[in-house]
């Protein structure tokens, strides 16, 4: 199967789609480096420290994933409904996405408490006190 070549309004959609994508590319890739610095910073520290970042890193990607996933998905129908030119299920489904999103919070609070509980009674419970403060200080306010 040959594929076709842009031609006209091809570089202009493509245009469009980079105009709109950059700032999202930009955010994920500097979230990701934040995370690799704050690992790197931390590791001159010891053992310890570095352990308390690698244990929420995983966490906060978890989270602001599923939360970035809800988003682009309610996107698409926010966007199919202004395109219908129905404004007043594009408000609804935004009010459905807020609300999505927030008990996407909630659930995922309930699963950090609840992981909160187990890995106090590890066997290394530095682990949890340093790896909760940092959390709590960097991963989970975002």
């Amino acid at each position: 199967m040959r594929m076709k070549r842009f031609r006209g309004e091809g570089w202009a959609l493509l245009g469009m789609i980079w105009a709109l994508a950059w700032p999202t590319m930009l955010e994920q890739l500097m979230s990701t480096a934040v995370q690799y610095v704050d690992a790197a910073m931390v590791g001159r520290l010891g053992a310890q420290a570095t352990a308390a970042v690698g244990a929420t890193t995983t966490v906060s990607w978890l989270i602001g994933s599923t939360v970035s996933a809800l988003g682009i998905g309610f996107l698409s129908f926010i966007a199919q409904a202004y395109g219908a030119d129905d404004r007043a299920r594009a408000a609804r489904t935004s009010s459905q996405a807020v609300l999505a999103v927030l008990c996407t919070l909630i659930m995922a609070r309930l699963c950090v408490h609840e992981a909160e509980g187990r890995l106090k009674n590890r066997d290394a419970p530095w682990r949890f006190d340093w790896g909760r403060g940092y959390f709590e200080r960097f991963g989970g306010e975002k």
